[in-house]
């Protein structure tokens, strides 16, 4: 049990730092020193040496002058970390932290687990970008987080029920800070690098010379994070995109730590009060 808890505890803290725009010299040994820990437990094996050595290489092509070399750093990155999203990598063995169970009154059977290849498409990624961990002022961050959760409880939620898709059923677990800690730190982290961190900052880029650049971003990624959830039913899609809408929006104007606290604060919400994740289909 012991190298289990050090794999959580030096992966939750590499995020943390990573975030907070620590050298990637501080929090890469965290993460190093995480996988260790697994692959004592058996969570990894050394053939997520594949991963990691093609994020490797990938980050020296993005530092070659010549355009091609950038193109085809780009396109490894993205490849390589929509792999880890759909756990399309061995040498991951996942460990169930929950089993299939029913959290709620009539929802779906949930399950849990500790994605320890999804924990690496952030920390990868701010290690390649740390300029994704600069933030505006903490006035801003905060500004940005109440009034983004406020949207986001205000439509996303109202558009779940009327969806039917969530219910009223409040609950809290023996195990939700642990739920709440991944929660932050390995999934809204991860899903926010990616969606808005990488993609949206990308293309804004690319579309800084046309009019509204930044806005069509935002709507492009927001769409592609509302079909990264089909699997649940084309509501979750809709969901997911108004949810991305907003999180790309607060991203634009509070950064990366208040897209992921609003990320962060509405799952916590649909968790603790409501049909988690989703009510069964009749």
């Amino acid at each position: 049990m012991k190298f289990e808890i050090l794999t959580g505890a030096f992966l939750c803290s590499a995020s943390l730092l990573a975030l907070l725009g620590t050298s990637r010299w501080v929090f890469l040994p965290l993460l190093a020193m995480s996988f260790a820990c697994a692959a004592v437990v058996g969570w990894v094996t050394w053939v997520v040496l594949l991963p990691l050595t093609l994020l490797l290489c990938a980050a020296m092509l993005l530092r070659q002058t010549q355009q091609r070399w950038i193109v085809v750093g780009q396109g490894v990155v993205l490849l390589t970390c929509i792999g880890l999203a759909l756990h399309a990598f061995a040498g991951f063995n996942n460990p169930a932290l929950i089993t299939p169970q029913v959290l709620s009154p009539g929802a779906v059977p949930w399950s849990w687990y500790f994605n320890l290849d999804k924990a690496l498409i952030g920390l990868a990624l701010l290690a390649i970008w740390p300029s994704m961990a600069q933030r505006p002022p903490w006035f801003d961050v905060g500004r940005s987080f109440a009034w983004g959760l406020l949207a986001a409880l205000a439509l996303v939620l109202p558009l779940a029920l009327l969806l039917g898709v969530i219910a009223w059923a409040p609950k809290w677990p023996a195990w939700g800070w642990l739920w709440l800690a991944n929660n932050v730190l390995v999934v809204a982290m991860a899903e926010e690098v990616f969606f808005r961190g990488y993609l949206q900052t990308q293309l804004a880029a690319r579309w800084s010379a046309l009019p509204y650049g930044a806005t069509l971003a935002c709507v492009l990624v927001a769409s592609l994070f509302g079909l990264a959830h089909a699997a649940g039913g084309w509501q979750w899609v809709l969901l997911a995109t108004l949810s991305g809408l907003i999180y790309g929006t607060v991203y634009r104007y509070g950064g990366l730590l208040a897209a992921i606290a609003v990320h962060a604060g509405l799952n916590l919400v649909h968790f603790a009060g409501w049909s988690y994740p989703m009510l069964a289909r009749h």
